[in-house]
C-alpha cells in the first residue's frame, strides 16, 4: 500500500542502476515516509581477446590465451586452464571470469592443406641422359635447389635435388637422387 520514488522521480517498485553512484528510495506509508540509500559499484569486465579468424596449414597448431590475473576459465570443452591449443579446424571460445564478473569471447580457427609434392622416385639413368621433374600444383610458388621458380626442372646432372612448393601459405617439398652411369667410353664422366 506504499507508494515509491527513486532519484529520477520515478514510482515504481524496482529501478535498474547502470552507472556507480549513491542511490535512494523515499517510500511513503499512511502518511509517513522513510528515506535509504544505496552505494553501488561496478567490477569491469574482464578484457578477453582470442584474435581474430586465423588460418594455419595443416599439421600446426595454435595456443589461444586468456590469461587475467585472478581469473577462472571455462572452455567450449569444459577445460579450465587460462590456455588452449588448437590442432584441428572450428569455433573456439572461453569464459573468463574475475570477481563474479564474465566475459565471452571466440575466434574462428581455419585450415588449409599442405600441396602435394611427389616428384618421382629416385632414378639411376647413363651419363649424358637428363631427367625432367615437374612439381605442378595450382596456384604454387616454387623454389628449387638450383634456385629456379618454375613448376618444373631437367638435371643432367647426379646428385640430390629438392623443390619447395608454396600455396596459400602453406609449405610442402620433396627430394629426388639422380644417380649416373658412367660413359664408358670416357670413364672420368659423371
Amino acid at each position: 500500500g506504499g507508494t515509491y520514488r527513486w532519484p529520477d522521480n520515478s514510482i515504481g517498485t524496482n529501478w535498474s542502476v547502470t552507472v556507480a553512484g549513491t542511490y535512494w528510495l523515499e517510500t511513503t506509508l499512511n502518511g509517513c515516509s522513510a528515506t535509504d540509500s544505496i552505494d553501488v559499484f561496478f567490477t569491469p569486465l574482464p578484457v578477453v581477446d582470442l584474435g581474430p579468424t586465423i588460418t594455419l596449414c595443416a599439421g600446426e597448431t595454435t595456443v589461444l590465451a586468456a590469461t587475467q590475473a585472478g581469473g577462472s576459465y571455462s572452455w567450449q570443452d569444459n577445460s579450465t586452464a587460462p590456455d588452449f591449443t588448437v590442432s584441428q579446424a572450428g569455433t573456439y571460445w572461453v569464459d573468463v571470469t574475475v570477481n563474479n564478473c564474465t566475459t565471452r569471447d571466440s575466434i574462428v580457427v581455419n585450415y588449409n592443406p599442405l600441396p602435394i609434392v611427389n616428384l618421382r622416385s629416385d632414378t639411376t639413368v647413363c651419363w649424358g641422359e637428363s631427367v625432367y621433374l615437374n612439381a605442378l600444383a595450382a596456384n604454387a610458388n616454387y623454389l628449387w635447389s638450383n634456385n629456379t621458380t618454375q613448376s618444373s626442372t631437367y638435371t643432367d646432372e647426379g646428385g640430390v635435388y629438392w623443390v619447395r612448393v608454396e600455396v596459400n601459405g602453406c609449405q610442402a617439398s620433396d627430394t629426388f637422387l639422380l644417380s649416373m652411369i658412367p660413359d664408358l667410353v670416357n670413364p672420368f664422366s659423371g
